[in-house]
């Protein structure tokens, strides 16, 4: 073989190199410029943020709907979706027990709870239903938006049962208490300008601490037993008249 043909295959090897760079550099051009494509879904919006600003000068042309949005690419534009038509969940659960394992006693620092009015303690565990009614304020305005709902029907909750005695909150007043718990959040998280809508707030659970568990089933039971009794009395009065 000639001296003059030996460094062929050093030529062949570069320039497999550099065909694989140009189309691996092409490769990675598409996926820049495909970022500036986003699909918004029919239950959500979009937020489109040009160098960490949001574009448009009024609120119609900020907020995007439904469809396809065509935006610069990623380094250059940030597009955000949110589900305004979504009815989001959240579980509240900070005013019930974090341990897994229940001890003598109660540890506020571990176990959350709620006083009543008559100062008994008792554990609530919460699922709200809501929705976002303002996506710019959700998105870009509140700072942890999840972490001031949740907040909000934490101290709605708390404020609500002080207000009410054991045995209500117990036996007759659950509906009143989730109902009354939910307006009075709403009406806190509007005092910020209406951003977010509280659908609805189930209670998942409402009992007393394990550790004072059984002598709450005593007076539970002492209480239908005075019930029926009542209700007895008043048969048997009506059938002797």
């Amino acid at each position: 073989m000639s001296p003059d043909r030996r460094p062929a295959p050093l030529a062949e090897g570069l320039g497999a190199a550099l065909r694989l760079l140009r189309w691996g550099g092409l490769v990675a051009v598409l996926v820049i410029l495909g970022t500036g494509v986003t699909m918004v879904k029919p239950d959500e919006v979009a937020l489109r943020l040009r160098f960490g600003r949001l574009t448009g000068a009024t609120r119609a042309e900020q907020v995007h709907g439904p469809g396809l949005l065509i935006s610069f690419p990623y380094l250059v534009d940030e597009v955000l979706r949110v589900p305004v038509r979504r009815v989001l969940e959240m579980d509240v659960d900070a005013l019930r027990s974090r341990r897994a394992l229940a001890f003598p006693q109660v540890d506020i620092t571990e176990d959350g709870y709620a006083l009543t009015g008559d100062q008994n303690l008792l554990q609530p565990g919460v699922r709200l239903k809501y929705q976002i009614a303002d996506p710019v304020r959700w998105a870009l305005e509140i700072r942890e938006p999840e972490r001031v709902v949740h907040d909000a029907v934490v101290t709605a909750l708390t404020r609500t049962m002080a207000e009410m005695t054991v045995d209500r909150v117990l036996v007759e007043g659950k509906r009143e208490l989730a109902a009354s718990a939910l307006r009075r959040a709403q009406e806190r998280l509007d005092s910020e300008g209406q951003w977010v809508l509280l659908v609805a707030l189930e209670l998942t659970s409402l009992q007393p601490p394990v550790q004072v568990a059984r002598y709450f089933d005593d007076v539970q039971k002492a209480f239908v037993e005075k019930k029926t009794l009542v209700m007895a009395t008043k048969l048997a009065y009506f059938f002797l008249i």
